[in-house]
């Protein structure tokens, strides 16, 4: 696994939906620079307390994310 630390901006406004189980997660992407290449990440979110943070971001906004990496 790698744990990362993002820094970007928020691609895509946040989307809280429900699993077949009935749990909610947030959905988001956003975009990171890197060597002056620009990276599009998918962001998810299952803890209520990230959900409602990330919830009040738009498209535009900064924002940090961390967390572990997967393909």
């Amino acid at each position: 696994m790698i744990e990362a630390l993002l820094h970007g901006k928020i691609a895509r406004t946040p989307e809280q939906r429900q699993a077949k189980n009935g749990n909610t997660f947030t959905v988001s992407s956003m975009t990171v620079s890197s060597n002056n290449d620009l990276i599009f990440v998918s962001v998810i979110a299952f803890d209520d307390e990230v959900q409602a943070d990330l919830l009040q971001l738009t498209k535009g906004d900064k924002a940090s994310v961390s967390g572990t990496l997967k393909s």
